[in-house]
């Protein structure tokens, strides 16, 4: 699997090549620019006399103003900073998240062997219904295709003793209660209609039901004896993001002393707005103590309490299902193909 894994970050090597070269060029750019200015502002005194050739010659046009280069420079910092982030907070939160119904399950069985109370379970297994939600439209296809997710409804009985909703009054019934049921979203590997299948809950999470057969494909992307050999990849794009985060981090230091420099030989290039080291210090202090954090941090936090909120709370409790499987299956609905094997991380 070595070849994988070095195929894979070899991949994401090359397509981020484009911005190596561009920011190399910012480099070499910032580097060049006291001379070039130097230059232009001695051919203005060599022609005042000739008005047409002066402003070809001392505008400066086609130069990128620096302070353009350093917040380049610290955007597309941000950006690793937020997959490095992702990588470390999101990624490993999702998978626990996950092993959480397989190892609960697994402690559930040997509970089971031991003769214990099924009570002390934390993962609650019941029936349900799993409805496909095909993609409508080319436009649904093509964004199926692009992120690679299927998504479907879960219908089950809500567990528990609370399954039951008392009468109300006033209500017309002839029965005492009416049976609750939970339906909600979720995210599947088996992109087709099933029915009775089982769903595993987390006790503490009555909505919280995914199929067994998808939780255990799930896991088996991440923790079966193949992906356990293939685990250092995600390692290996952290210290490529983090290689690109010192390297632009070292862009911008030096965009920075080249401003200073510029400023200080009083060259500013004519028709743009002044070179400050100051105002670029500013900057490079916001973009590294404020909009970094709350990007790269904030941001994935908010994505992972989100996804935990989708995961565990999603749904809806209700005593008359609409995703319901269908008896007759039609058109698309015969396609029952699984599709190709993606890791869901």
């Amino acid at each position: 699997m070595g070849t994988v894994i070095s195929t894979s970050c070899i991949h994401l090597m090359i397509s981020t090549t484009p911005f190596l070269i561009l920011f190399s060029y910012f480099l070499y750019a910032a580097h060049e620019r006291p001379t070039v200015l130097l230059k232009l502002q001695q051919q203005q005194q060599q022609q005042d006399d000739d008005a047409s050739v002066t402003s070809r010659s001392t505008n400066g046009d086609g130069l990128i103003p620096l302070m353009d280069m350093l917040q380049m420079a610290l955007v597309t910092l941000v950006c690793w900073a937020w997959f490095v982030s992702y990588l470390v907070i999101f990624v490993p939160n999702r998978r626990n998240l996950m092993k959480r119904y397989k190892n609960n399950d697994d402690q559930q069985q040997k509970k089971k062997k031991q003769h214990e109370q099924e009570s002390d379970a934390q993962v609650l297994e019941v029936i349900g219904d799993v409805y496909y939600d095909r993609p409508k439209g080319i436009l649904g296809r093509i964004m199926e295709k692009v992120l690679h997710t299927d998504l479907a409804y879960v219908t089950y009985k809500y567990p528990g003793a609370a399954a039951a909703v008392p009468r109300s009054k006033g209500q017309q019934s002839d029965v005492d209660g009416d049976v609750r049921f939970v339906e909600k979203k979720i995210r599947t590997y088996h992109p087709y209609h099933r029915e009775n299948v089982t769903i595993c809950v987390l006790k503490d999470y009555p909505l919280s039901g995914q199929p067994k057969s998808d939780i255990e494909r799930d896991v088996a992307s991440f923790q079966s004896e193949t992906a356990l050999r293939n685990q250092k990849k995600r390692y290996h794009f952290i210290l490529v993001a983090i290689g690109w985060m010192i390297f632009l981090l070292a862009c911008a230091v030096y965009i920075i002393h080249q401003v200073g420099r510029v400023e200080n030989l009083g060259i500013q290039n004519q028709g743009e707005e002044e070179e400050d080291a100051s105002l670029a210090w500013i900057y490079f202090w916001i973009y590294l103590m404020v909009v970094l954090p709350m990007v790269a941090i904030g941001l994935n936090f908010l994505h992972w309490t989100l996804h935990f909120w989708w995961v565990t709370q999603g749904g809806k409790v209700t005593t008359a299902p609409t995703k319901v499987v269908p008896k007759v299956l039609l058109g698309d609905d015969l396609d029952e193909a699984g599709g190709g094997y993606v890791a869901m991380i």
